[in-house]
C-alpha cells in the first residue's frame, strides 16, 4: 500500500510518500492559490495517482496561522450564543494576573473573532435539570440578526452544557430552521468539561475556524476523491498522533509543528531541545523518552487554549521574516552565505552578522524555554528541522556553547515525516476530579483496552502529570506520582495530588515508515563532521 504524508506549511507543502519497502518520494511544493491544485501538481512530480493511495495523512499550519493573522483584524467573525446575562463571558476572560505590577494588563480572550454577541433565556443547573425551556422563536430572531449582518458560522456554548446538552441541540435545531446554511458549534461537543470561560474559547476556535481554515482543506479531500482517491484520511493532531474526523478542530491548531517536533523527537538521543525553524515561526519543544513534551493547555497565538498539545513556543522567526535590525529575511541571509540557493542583494559580510543575530536569539529563546521547565540546555541535546533548521544548526549550538546538533531524516520536509512515522490513536477519557486519597479502585476501572493513565496533579487547576496505572496495585498510585514528579522536577509535589482524567489509550504503527531510513547526504560546514545515526545525522564539532 501506497501511503502519503502531507504537510500543509506557510510556503510550502511537504509531501512524502512510502510503502512496506520505505520511502517512494518526496516533494516540496510552493503554496499557490489554490490548495487542491498544488497538492496534485506535487504528487505528479511524485509520479503517483490519488487513485493509487491507500491512506494520507495531512497536517496544516493553516490552523494556527489563521489565528495569527486575526489578530490583525480583517477577517470572517462569528456569531457567540450564550445563557442571557453570560453573554460577556468571553470578552471577561479568566482574571488570573500573570505580571502583577503591570499597571496596563489584558486579558486574553476570543472577542476579536466575534462579531456579535446574543443570549437566550433558557436555563439549566449545575445537575442538568431544567429550569425554563428554549424559546424557539428567541432563537429565530436571533438568526434573523445573524443572517442581516452577513455571519455565517455560530458558537453555541450554554451554562453546563457539558453535564447535558439538551438546550444546546435545540438551540442547533432552530437556528438550523431558520437559517439552514449557518455552521454551528456546540460547547458540550467541542469541549464537554466545566469553567465557563475556556469551554467558550473552544467552542469560538471551533467555529471560526470552520470558516476560515477548514474550507481549503475539504475541498482538497473532495478533489482528491474526485480523482479517485478511495483510502483513509486521517488527521495529525497537536500532540503529534493521528486521529480520523475529529469533532473539534481545536486538538488540530498545533498539528503541522507537532508533526514537525515529532520528527525531530524520535531522532534526538536521549532528552533535548527540539527547534523546527519554518517560512513565518520557529517553534521549539522539549524532547523527553523519544516524545515531544506535552501540556493540557495554555496560551498559544495569543488565545488560552486548553486541551492536550504539544507544549511548543512560537517565535517569529523563520526564513521569510526580516531579521530584527535589517531590512533582509533569514532567507536572504543564508542566500548570500553560500547555505541557500538563490539571489539576495545582502553582503556576505551582512549575512554572517545576520545569522549570528539570529542565532544568539534562538539560543538564548531555547535558553528561556527550557529553564522555565527545569531543564538546562547545555546538559540536553539539540535536534533541528525546518527548510532553515539544518543549515543554521551549527550556529545555534555554538551560540549555545555546544559541540553537536542532531539532524532527523529529511529534515527539509520533516512535517511530512513526522506524519509518516506518526501512530493512529484511539483513547478514551474518564472524568475522575477527586483528590489523590479518595481515588477508589473503581473510579480506576479502565473502558477498553489499551494502556491506562492517570493524569494527577498536585493540587486542582496546577499542571498535571500522566502516570500509568495498575488497577490490581492501587496504593502504589500515590507513590507512582511522586516518582514521576520528582523525576521531572526534582522536588516532591507542591500538594497532596488530585486525579483530574483517567486516559485508556491505544496506538497503532501498522504502515508507519521506520525510524531509520536510507543515509542522507549531509554536507558538514567547515569545523564540523557528520555522522550517521539511527534517525538521522550527528553533526559534531571537529576537536569539540
Amino acid at each position: 500500500m501506497t501511503r502519503l504524508g502531507v504537510d500543509v506549511g506557510a510556503r510550502f507543502i511537504d509531501m512524502l510518500a512510502w510503502g512496506d519497502g520505505g520511502v517512494i518520494g518526496h516533494a516540496k511544493e510552493p503554496v499557490g492559490a489554490h490548495l487542491p491544485d498544488d497538492v496534485l501538481a506535487g504528487l505528479r512530480g511524485l509520479d503517483i495517482a490519488p487513485r493509487d493511495l491507500g491512506e494520507i495523512r495531512i497536517a496544516s499550519t493553516g490552523f494556527l496561522n489563521c489565528l495569527h493573522d486575526a489578530q490583525g483584524g480583517g477577517l470572517p467573525q462569528i456569531g457567540l450564543i450564550a445563557s442571557a446575562g453570560f453573554e460577556d463571558v468571553a470578552v471577561l476572560g479568566r482574571q488570573d494576573r500573570l505580571s502583577l505590577y503591570d499597571p496596563v494588563t489584558r486579558v486574553a480572550t476570543p472577542d476579536h473573532l466575534i462579531d456579535c454577541f446574543e443570549g437566550v433565556s433558557a436555563r439549566m443547573d449545575a445537575g442538568g435539570e431544567e429550569i425554563s425551556q428554549v424559546d424557539q422563536g428567541q432563537v429565530a430572531r436571533i438568526a434573523e440578526g445573524f443572517a442581516a449582518r452577513g455571519i455565517t458560522a455560530v458558537a453555541v456554548c450554554l451554562l453546563h452544557a457539558h453535564v447535558d446538552g439538551r438546550h444546546e441541540r435545540a438551540v442547533a435545531e432552530a437556528l438550523s430552521a431558520a437559517a439552514p446554511g449557518l455552521t454551528v458549534s456546540l460547547s458540550h461537543r467541542i469541549d464537554p468539561e466545566p469553567r465557563e470561560f475556556e469551554r467558550t474559547v473552544s467552542t469560538v476556535l471551533d467555529a471560526w475556524l470552520r470558516i476560515t481554515a477548514l474550507p481549503a482543506l475539504d475541498a482538497l479531500q473532495a478533489r482528491l476523491r474526485g480523482a479517485g482517491f478511495a483510502g483513509r484520511w486521517v488527521w495529525g493532531d497537536g500532540r503529534g498522533v493521528l486521529t480520523a474526523a475529529p469533532t473539534s478542530l481545536v486538538p488540530l491548531i498545533a498539528g503541522g509543528p507537532a508533526a514537525s517536533l515529532r520528527a525531530a523527537a524520535l531522532a534526538a538521543e536521549g532528552d533535548a531541545v527540539a527547534l523546527d525553524i519554518g517560512s513565518r515561526t520557529t517553534d521549539i519543544a522539549l524532547v523527553r523518552g523519544g516524545a515531544p513534551a506535552l501540556t493540557e493547555g495554555g496560551v498559544l497565538a495569543g488565545l488560552p487554549i486548553r486541551g492536550g498539545r504539544v507544549d511548543l513556543e512560537s517565535l517569529a522567526i523563520g526564513g521569510a521574516q526580516t531579521v530584527a535590525g535589517s531590512r533582509h529575511t533569514l532567507d536572504d541571509a543564508l542566500i548570500a552565505a553560500g547555505l541557500m540557493p538563490g539571489q539576495s542583494d545582502c553582503s556576505a559580510s551582512e549575512a554572517a552578522q545576520l545569522l549570528g543575530v539570529a542565532s544568539q536569539a534562538l539560543a538564548e529563546a531555547i535558553t528561556r524555554h527550557a529553564t522555565r521547565r527545569n531543564t538546562d540546555p547545555t546538559r540536553a541535546g539539540l535536534v533541528l528541522t525546518g527548510g532553515a533548521g539544518a543549515l543554521m544548526g551549527p550556529g545555534i549550538a555554538e551560540a549555545l556553547g555546544l559541540s553537536q546538533v542532531v539532524l532527523p531524516h529529511l529534515p527539509a520536509i520533516a512535517g511530512a515525516v513526522g506524519l509518516a512515522q506518526a501512530p493512529r490513536r484511539s483513547e478514551t477519557i474518564t472524568r475522575i476530579d477527586a483528590a489523590l486519597d479518595e481515588v477508589t479502585a473503581d473510579m480506576l476501572t479502565a473502558k477498553g483496552e489499551g494502556t491506562v493513565h492517570a493524569r494527577i496533579a498536585p493540587r486542582p487547576r496546577m499542571p498535571e502529570l500522566e502516570v500509568p496505572v495498575d488497577p490490581e496495585r492501587l496504593d502504589g498510585l500515590a507513590d507512582a506520582y511522586h516518582a514521576a514528579y520528582r523525576a521531572r522536577y526534582g522536588i516532591a509535589p507542591q500538594g497532596p495530588g488530585h486525579a483530574t482524567q483517567l486516559c485508556t489509550r491505544t496506538d497503532d504503527l501498522t504502515g508507519a515508515l521506520a525510524r531509520d531510513m536510507d543515509e542522507d547526504e549531509v554536507v558538514a560546514p567547515e569545523g564540523w563532521r557528520a555522522i550517521a545515526i539511527p534517525g538521522g545525522t550527528r553533526l559534531e564539532r571537529v576537536g569539540g
